[in-house]
């Protein structure tokens, strides 16, 4: 079975040409003649069974970016990522179940699988997703509409600790940043 987004269904549909093995595509979007995965989703009443699975077994693939020769698939046991939700999210990030998290780094990247999937669903927290490019605007936009109480009562937090930091880490490149700035300009623009 293959999900993908609907602006890639052509791309998949002639990577996939000839493939006997996969049975389906599901589309996330809009499809005139595929599954969407809202309506499969939707119309799912009894939920499945968890799967029994070792922490040693295999439970994703990510690709690498290729900075040193190809991209390659990158296996992902199931302990890998409870751990790394618990020794960084919970522990170090203090992600909690009242949490609500946004990132920019979408689901397909492995920082925004942890932050985005994973370290909330860790402790039961929401995480708001957004399939458009996250630019500076729409970002703040995003933000502006979703606040409530936890969002709110959290970007307070971050603020008040950002207030401590000229220089953030993004990746392996080390940026300048303004973040307090760019906050308070967030919450001034109500």
């Amino acid at each position: 079975m293959l999900f993908v987004s609907a602006p890639l269904l052509g791309l998949a549909r002639q990577a996939t040409a000839g493939i006997a093995s996969l049975r389906q595509i599901v589309v996330v979007g809009e499809a005139q003649d595929l599954p969407r995965f809202d309506q499969l989703l939707a119309a799912e009443k009894t939920g499945a069974e968890p799967v029994a699975a070792s922490p040693d077994e295999v439970a994703f693939w990510l690709y690498s970016s290729g900075s040193t020769g190809m991209p390659k698939g990158v296996r992902h046991v199931h302990a890998s990522a409870m751990e790394t939700a618990r020794l960084y999210a919970q522990n170090v990030l203090g992600i909690r179940e009242d949490d609500v998290v946004y990132s920019a780094a979408k689901l397909f990247f492995a920082y925004g699988l942890g932050n985005a999937l994973t370290f909330p669903m860790s402790v039961g927290a929401t995480a708001v997703l957004f399939d458009g490019r996250p630019t500076p605007d729409a970002v703040f936009d995003l933000l502006r509409r979703e606040r409530d109480g936890n969002i709110d009562r959290h970007l307070h937090e971050h603020v008040r600790g950002l207030r401590r930091l000229d220089h953030v880490q993004v990746g392996r490149y080390g940026l300048p940043w303004q973040p307090v700035a760019s906050l308070q300009q967030y919450r001034s623009s109500d």
